[in-house]
């Protein structure tokens, strides 16, 4: 049916916006227990938005409009993204399932931007949280204990999580908003908007530094291939405009965080290697057998050389 009432046609993508919002914020425990079934936070709200939308559109006899100018890039995102679920190299029936349950109820670029501003406003909340969990703020630490069980540590390195259940995760997310809110950035520009133009490269900074407080190497990486792909494709469309000014500024700001939050040697050690097992290593060379006569007193060179890729030396701080 064509007809698709004003009401059945605003839930959808209201509805991917709030789950887009309130994604970062999963409770740990379930906030209703079902026979067979429990529901997050999350899941609940995704499920109240399904129900409320199922009953509109049976009371307006109406069904979705599904031919919309979203919907081929759509179905190409949603090949993309089964195709790389079947290229998995491990956990490929997850990567499917992950594929399959790609949200769609935007149909119109007007609705899109909205929802793309909800996305980076959740992810710029969320990321608050992340910075402040870094900075070991005590009642922030007592509040994530909602949403995660404990701290997550590499080479003595604080990997701050947020409200995310791991440090991954929470890269993974941010690294979405990022690229999103590099777009809203150019619009905000192009639309001569520089008081949101500013605020957008605000929490740029911040979810960057959210990002790089999480300490996971495809962070990194995939905060600078964003800013080198999105500034490439605009100086192709519209040479140096304010526009490519503007992700110059976020791009400074990025690169000088990331180059004085940690130290050179942290970063080559996060990038190079999967974990911390060869971070810390030692040989020792001391006598096998030792032979003393009762209440004798001696003394035996013990040699400790530093086999692993931490550099450390005897005169350092033993904590």
């Amino acid at each position: 049916m064509s007809s698709y009432g004003a009401s059945a046609e605003d839930i959808p993508w209201i509805g991917v916006a709030v789950v887009a919002a309130v994604a970062p914020f999963e409770a740990l425990r379930p906030v209703l227990s079902l026979p067979g079934q429990s529901l997050s936070s999350v899941e609940l709200v995704l499920v109240m938005l399904f129900v409320g939308w199922g009953v509109v559109l049976l009371r307006a006899h109406a069904l979705p409009e599904w031919r919309t100018a979203l919907t081929s890039p759509w179905l190409a995102f949603l090949g993309a993204s089964v195709l790389a679920a079947l290229l998995a190299q491990q956990d490929r029936s997850n990567a499917l399932h992950a594929a399959g349950v790609t949200p769609t109820g935007v149909s119109r670029f007007g609705r899109l931007r909205r929802v793309i501003t909800a996305c980076v406003l959740g992810g710029a909340v969320a990321a608050l949280i992340v910075v402040l969990d870094y900075g070991r703020v005590p009642f922030v630490v007592r509040l994530l204990e909602v949403f995660r069980v404990g701290d997550a540590v590499v080479g003595g390195q604080i990997r701050a999580s947020g409200p995310f259940q791991y440090p991954t995760i929470a890269s993974m997310y941010l690294e979405i908003v990022f690229a999103l809110g590099l777009g809203l950035l150019l619009v905000a520009v192009d639309g001569g908007s520089r008081r949101r133009a500013i605020l957008l490269g605000l929490m740029l900074v911040l979810v960057a530094a959210a990002v790089n407080f999480t300490f996971t190497r495809a962070g990194l990486l995939t905060v600078t291939g964003s800013l080198v792909i999105v500034a490439a494709l605009r100086y192709r469309s519209a040479g140096w405009d304010k526009g490519l000014t503007a992700l110059g500024c976020v791009t400074g700001a990025v690169a000088v965080l990331f180059a004085t939050s940690r130290s050179a040697e942290a970063w080559q050690l996060r990038l190079t290697t999967e974990g911390q097992a060869s971070w810390y290593r030692a040989t020792v060379d001391a006598p096998r057998e030792v032979t003393l006569p009762g209440g004798s007193i001696a003394r035996f060179p013990v040699r400790v050389t530093n086999s692993g890729r931490v550099t450390w030396t005897t005169s350092g701080d033993p904590r």
